[in-house]
């Protein structure tokens, strides 16, 4: 499950969509008297796209009129290929219950880190007169359900338009996109661990951690039959891999077969149909019996965390200074967040994820960094450009006065809104 942030390039992928699969605003400022919530209208939506505002067409960039103007980008949230099989084998009651879930953590995902921390314009010339103003923006999400292979993949595409209304004056400016690919991998690790709890609370459904450092989740009980089944993409990817090898082992391509190229086009990634619906419950029951897997996974119990489970939580929490020093003598805020979403592992609901997060940010060997010549986005305190190292580093070197442009500063009592 990862998420992946793209420039927009193809306003079709999101257009000629009909209810229930119309794609989502997600508005909580309330901009352009778009209600958060509603249902996305093409109309709309490419009035944004091409810069212009959707109810009186005022345009919103100074290059909405122009063929530079960029409409933003494209946060790409897939859920593991076990929820994605999980849906796939459920009766229609389910399938919604699972699509709501997926839909209401990106949708949580967004608002922790998206507009809590990117949501950000830089106004005046390049040097010194260029600064950074926070402002409001708005985005829209749009589920797919049946990937460019036809199998089962339950993905979240959010676009984040390119405008900010700034707190300052009140005007409409371009957005700053650095921060988006900075919170990256901490934007996958909140979707991967808000979705596990939601499919826990509402299906009681058991997750497990699973990778390298658990910063996976999936389904315990899923049938690894069906994962690989429902694979295609990534055995399709494997045989283009071997045969590229196999070529290249081969003084003439042709001896092999593959002179020509054997990838077919990717088709669009779509949303489902009942006869997709169907043709997927048929496919697994050549595997194992759908019923009865369902009825195994989907209990409809739910406990809330242990006291043994959320101790372990904690002591995780409590060593993520060390093991980020690990790898980097200076690690960054997106490090810490993604490290405790991770750890979490879907055990606790939105509110003590809030507190999880200040309690890692308080840990007495955290030591925060300051920079010797900030650039705008340090000089405002965004939140992405907060370093820090530990205190065992800079007691194991005293010498050390500076660490890559950097020194130590006294921890802040509260973390910066950005």
């Amino acid at each position: 499950m990862v998420a992946s942030i793209n420039k927009l390039a193809d306003e079709h992928l999101y257009t000629g969509r009909r209810p229930p699969h119309a794609g989502k605003w997600r508005n909580p400022s309330g901009l352009l008297q778009l209600a958060d919530g509603a249902a996305v209208s093409d109309r709309d939506f490419l009035s944004l796209w091409r810069g212009f505002a959707p109810v009186d067409g005022w345009p919103l960039s100074q290059r909405a009129r122009t063929r530079t103007h960029s409409p933003g980008f494209d946060i790409v949230l897939s859920p593991d290929k076990t929820i994605s099989a999980l849906w796939a084998i459920s009766p229609d009651f389910d399938r919604k219950r699972i699509e709501r879930a997926v839909m209401d953590a990106a949708r949580e995902t967004l608002a922790s880190i998206v507009f809590r921390h990117c949501a950000v314009t830089r106004t005046g010339k390049a040097g010194r007169d260029l600064r950074v103003e926070p402002g409001n923006i708005l985005a829209a999400a749009f589920p797919y359900h049946v990937s460019r292979e036809l199998d089962p993949q339950l993905d979240v595409n959010c676009v984040v338009f390119n405008v900010v209304h700034t707190h300052r004056d009140r005007r409409w400016r371009a957005l700053h996109g650095h921060p988006l690919y900075s919170w990256n991998k901490a934007i996958g690790a909140t979707f991967r661990n808000r979705l596990a709890y939601r499919l826990r609370s509402r299906l009681g459904v058991e997750m497990e951690r699973h990778g390298e450092r658990g910063e996976y989740t999936r389904i315990r009980h899923m049938d690894p039959g069906l994962e690989e089944l429902w694979s295609k993409r990534n055995a399709r990817l494997q045989a283009h891999v071997n045969a590229v090898h196999a070529a290249w082992r081969t003084p003439d391509p042709a001896a092999s077969g593959t002179g020509a190229s054997t990838t077919a086009p990717l088709r669009i990634k779509r949303t489902a149909t009942e006869d997709d619906a169907a043709r997927f419950r048929a496919e697994a029951a050549g595997i194992v019996d759908p019923d009865a897997l369902h009825a195994r996974i989907v209990r409809s119990a739910f406990s809330d965390a242990t006291e043994q489970e959320r101790a372990g939580v904690r002591r995780e929490i409590d060593d993520i200074p060390r093991t980020l020093a690990v790898a980097e003598l200076v690690f960054g805020m997106p490090d810490i967040v993604a490290r405790v979403e991770n750890a979490a592992g879907g055990l606790f609901d939105d509110d003590a994820m809030d507190g999880w997060r200040r309690y890692a940010l308080a840990a007495g060997n955290l030591l925060p960094l300051e920079y010797e010549n900030p650039n705008p986005d340090a000089i405002v305190g965004m939140a992405h450009k907060r370093l820090f190292t530990t205190r065992d580093i800079l007691d194991a070197n005293p010498h050390h006065k500076r660490l890559s442009g950097l020194s130590a500063q006294d921890p802040a009592e509260e973390p910066s809104r950005w």
